[in-house]
C-alpha cells in the first residue's frame, strides 16, 4: 500500500523513552580490582554464592530483585548469571547486572525483568528458565576462569514467566 503525502500531512511525532543505565563508582571498582589482583596468593577458596531466592515467578513485563552474596569474608569475588550449562539467558528475560564484582562478605542486588507481550510459539524457549549464579574469588589462583577443580561454584535460580 502506498500512501500519498500532501502538505497537510505534517503531524508532530514524539516519544518518551525510559532508559535504565547501571551506574557504579569507577574509582572504587578500580581499587577493589587492584586489591584483588594483589591478594592473589591462593588463600581464597571457592564458595557457593548466597542467593536470596531459588525460585521466582514473573508476570508479563514484571520485575523482581535478587540478592547475590559473597560468603567469603576475606576476598572479593567475580559473579555472573548464565543459563544452565553455561548457555545464554532466554530472550524473554533481562538481568541487570548479569556480571560483576562483589566485595568480601558483601552482596549485590540484581534486577530480573520479563519482556512484555512475549509470543509463545510451538518451538523451543519455554516459559521457565534454570539459571546458574557463578562465583569465583578474585584472590584464587586461576580466577580468570569460571571453573574450579571439580566443577563450578554456583547457586541455582529457577525463573518462570506466568
Amino acid at each position: 500500500m502506498v500512501l500519498e503525502v500532501s502538505e497537510s500531512d505534517h503531524k508532530p511525532v514524539y516519544a518518551d523513552l525510559a532508559v535504565v543505565v547501571p551506574a557504579f563508582d569507577q574509582e572504587a571498582q578500580r581499587q577493589l580490582s587492584l586489591a584483588a589482583l594483589r591478594a592473589g596468593d591462593g588463600s581464597c577458596r571457592a564458595a557457593e554464592p548466597r542467593v536470596s531466592h531459588t525460585q521466582l515467578a514473573l508476570a508479563d513485563g514484571g520485575a523482581a530483585s535478587v540478592s547475590v552474596g559473597n560468603p567469603h569474608a576475606g576476598c572479593a569475588a567475580a559473579f555472573c548469571v548464565v543459563g544452565e550449562g553455561g548457555g545464554g539467558l532466554p530472550p524473554w528475560l533481562e538481568v541487570v547486572t548479569a556480571a560483576g564484582v562483589v566485595g568480601a562478605g558483601d552482596s549485590v542486588h540484581l534486577q530480573l525483568r520479563a519482556a512484555r507481550g512475549v509470543q509463545w510459539g510451538g518451538g523451543g524457549g519455554g516459559r521457565a528458565a534454570q539459571l546458574a549464579v557463578c562465583l569465583v574469588p578474585l584472590g584464587q589462583q586461576g580466577s580468570s576462569s569460571w571453573q574450579r577443580e571439580g566443577g563450578q561454584q554456583q547457586a541455582r535460580l529457577r525463573v518462570e514467566l506466568r
